[in-house]
């Protein structure tokens, strides 16, 4: 922010509360590119039940659809 740092890599997962430690915000900065894209993955043991992993496939499709995944996403993963 002071001309100390050409570049940094980091991910908006992460930055914002590194900016937040040092006294900035994560609206100060705006990134220039980016290195790669990722979708976020939940992962079971292979011993889990079907029926557990079902529940919660389920339910992930419906908070897609009532949009409550949306808003989870903009305020936490921007």
């Amino acid at each position: 922010m002071q001309g100390e740092i050409d570049a940094f890599v980091c991910s908006s997962v992460t930055f914002p509360a590194i900016l937040e430690g040092v006294g900035y915000q994560y609206t100060q900065v705006v990134p220039s590119f980016s290195l790669m894209s990722s979708d976020y993955y939940i992962a079971f043991s292979k011993n889990t039940a079907a029926s557990i992993v079902n529940q919660w496939q389920t339910t992930l499709d419906a908070i897609k659809q009532d949009g409550t995944y949306t808003a989870i996403v903009q305020k936490w993963l921007p």
